[in-house]
């Protein structure tokens, strides 16, 4: 064979050679999509089986509002916004039931009383607004004779009640029943009368020392002026015979204190902290006529400072003093028989000290 011929038989083969390597390529392309269209209908069959067939696309809903109940134990229960206020879940149902409240039970009461009381009482019921069946509650009281310390009462409403003893010169401590089916119809309840207390203090001026002669008011909580006192030599006052409540502590002059406080009684006893004032000072005047004399009888009134009103009449020397006023411009009216009244505007200073002098013209 010549050099040409094998020549040409070696470019043959290189020739196949090539060929065969391109065609592989696709044939393992093939390959990986069969493979690929054979696991994706298996998928389809699968999804199609009866009972599987896909629903059609729905819009997500918006979420819901949510309400909460609070429960004793502290926790939150989210519930549905129905649009109606839910349960309160905090109470079974049978407890709120009104069917409870039809019928009449029995109370008997134990008195506790301090030892040296022995006077007739009186047994108080009312209905309690804040206890379950109080709206089936019905008022009642009955009058229990001397040395009696155990009333039983019969044919007693269903309801919630409050209850408490009365008696003169001691109070009585209030308690609060529910009396209702199937358990609660036979109630022993103890019920308390202790003596009224007392609440005292101490009234200190500007440094600090004792302000004796000063208004002091105990005032319910609305302003009413349960009792009024005025500060002893060193300062102390006492309010005595109080039940338990609310109450106001204002020191200074009708409708001007110049403290106020309020407290929360409870007998037998309590000690306000000292009570400290502002800086005071009594204005003084003395009243003279056209020419110098001492006007007696002539009759201030003084108005506008934050201590209050104050009036005052002159002695035989013609002096006023008006006490325990603070620092202000106030307006001081002066009136005499047979004299022109006079109304000036002062500036009032407590650590200027000194009198002013006001001169009337006769008639």
């Amino acid at each position: 064979m010549s050099a040409e011929s094998k020549s040409n038989q070696e470019g043959r083969r290189r020739a196949r050679a090539v060929s065969t390597r391109v065609g592989a390529a696709p044939s393992g392309a093939l390959v990986l999509l069969a493979l690929a269209a054979v696991v994706a209908a298996a998928v389809w069959l699968v999804w199609l089986r009866p009972g599987s067939e896909p629903a059609a696309a729905q819009p997500k809903p918006a979420a819901a509002a949510e309400a909460y109940l609070d429960n004793p134990g502290g926790e939150r229960s989210a519930l549905a916004d129905t649009g109606q206020r839910p349960l309160d879940t905090r109470y079974k149902p049978e407890l709120t039931d009104p069917a409870r409240f039809n019928g009449r039970g029995r109370l008997l009461v134990e008195l506790q009383a301090p030892p040296d009381f022995n006077g007739p009482w009186t047994l108080s019921l009312a209905p309690a607004k804040a206890l379950f069946g109080g709206d089936r509650a019905l008022p009642r009281e009955l009058q229990v004779l001397t040395g009696e310390r155990r009333v039983t009462l019969e044919d007693v409403q269903l309801g919630g009640y409050e209850i408490r003893a009365k008696a003169e010169g001691l109070q009585g401590i209030p308690e609060y029943v529910m009396m209702a089916l199937p358990d609660d119809v036979d109630v022993i309840q103890p019920l308390r009368l202790v003596h009224l207390g007392e609440l005292v203090g101490r009234v200190l001026d500007a440094e600090g020392e004792p302000a004796a002669d000063f208004p002091v008011e105990l005032q319910s909580p609305s302003g009413q002026v349960e009792q009024s006192v005025r500060s002893d030599a060193t300062g102390h006052y006492r309010f005595e015979r109080l039940a338990d409540a609310e109450y106001k502590v204002a020191v200074g002059y009708a409708g001007a204190p110049l403290i106020l406080r309020e407290v929360s009684y409870k007998a037998p006893s309590l000690t306000m902290p000292d009570l400290k004032l502002p800086p005071l000072a009594p204005l003084r005047v003395r009243v003279i006529d056209s020419e110098g004399r001492a006007i007696e009888g002539a009759v201030l009134m003084l108005s506008g400072l934050a201590s209050g009103a104050r009036s005052a009449t002159t002695d035989r020397d013609g002096l006023a003093q008006l006490p325990h006023c603070v620092a202000g411009e106030c307006v001081l009216a002066v009136e005499a028989p047979e004299c022109v009244p006079s109304t000036q505007a002062v500036q009032f200073e407590p650590s200027a000290g000194g009198e002013r002098e006001v001169r009337l013209r006769s008639r």
